[in-house]
């Protein structure tokens, strides 16, 4: 061990401390701030032992480092910092300046699919020009999770539903959906959509009200779920039906879950893509998965729920 600054530096493989080109050198330091300028020069590193028996050199280390330029009688680390506590142990290692991930990455992936219900309904509108909600969600989830080689083990629906007294028609549409997708094994999860009146300003200078529905508790709700169920370890892969950027941080939580229970977890947001959609972006700080229209359409609901039951 030797210590540099005010951190206790161990060295991986103590003989390229010697070694006259030293083409990499691996250290482990346990940083707990945030990310700055670690090593200052040292005159002495034999002098600057550590105890064995503090807390500090006991702890478990955090981050991996290189890119070392060294300088006679020092050395001197630049490198990034992941921010303090994400993670217990090392997790990636630096050879030359490339970054791996060390976690093993499992040969069946286990996929739950979490699907947004309006925002999957809006995005084939503009993208497909479909007028309703026509998907098969078992259905769509399948296809996007077998393209990937991902084992679907869960579909997760989530959308909100207007009162009867609000629009009855859509009442009733979503009610039979959502019975049939539950007698499917889809675990559904509904709010009550609320409607306000809005008004925007027309090119002519007029102004013009509407009515317009707002979903609220969705996002949170499909957030919440993503989360506990990583911290449960129930899946590997979450798959997002949804370009809500509000996901974006789940995303990034995830990945500091996937630190802390050290395994391999991926976060991947599909969302149906054509040359007609406003949006083709996916979620921030996930995979991307554009579902085209052929797909789409091979994973059509041939019930039409809008007609009386």
């Amino acid at each position: 061990m030797a210590r540099f600054s005010r951190f206790p530096v161990r060295i991986v493989h103590s003989s390229l401390w010697t070694f006259p080109l030293s083409p990499i050198l691996l250290l482990s330091a346990i940083p707990n701030r945030e990310p700055r300028t670690l090593l200052s020069p040292i005159r002495n590193p034999q002098s600057s032992i550590p105890n064995p028996q503090s807390p500090i050199a006991n702890r478990q280390s955090q981050i991996v480092y290189s890119h070392l330029t060294f300088r006679r009688p020092s050395c001197r680390i630049v490198t990034d910092l992941l921010p303090a506590g994400h993670g217990e142990s090392p997790r990636r290692v630096y050879h030359l300046g490339r970054r791996t991930d060390l976690h093993t990455e499992p040969t069946i992936k286990r996929a739950v699919a979490f699907v947004d219900g309006q925002n999957l309904y809006h995005a084939p509108r503009e993208a497909f020009a479909y007028t309703y909600p026509n998907y098969d969600v078992k259905a769509l989830a399948h296809a996007v999770c077998s393209r990937q080689g991902w084992d679907l083990r869960q579909v997760r629906f989530y959308t909100g539903v207007p009162h009867i007294s609000d629009n009855a028609q859509w009442n009733r549409f979503w009610i039979s959906k959502l019975l049939f997708m539950s007698r499917q094994g889809v675990v559904v999860f509904s709010r009550r959509l609320r409607y306000r009146y809005r008004r925007v300003e027309l090119p002519d200078g007029k102004e013009h009200t509407f009515l317009s529905a707002e979903e609220k508790g969705i996002d949170v709700r499909i957030a919440i779920d993503v989360i506990r169920m990583a911290h449960r370890q129930e899946y590997d892969v979450a798959v997002i039906f949804s370009q809500d950027q509000d996901l974006s941080e789940v995303a990034r939580e995830l990945r500091v879950i996937a630190h802390e229970q050290d395994r391999w977890l991926k976060v991947a947001s599909a969302f149906p893509g054509g040359i007609t959609a406003l949006n083709r972006r996916g979620i921030e700080a996930t995979d991307w998965l554009p579902i085209d229209k052929a797909t789409y359409d091979a994973c059509l609901d041939p019930r039409d729920y809008r007609l009386p039951q």
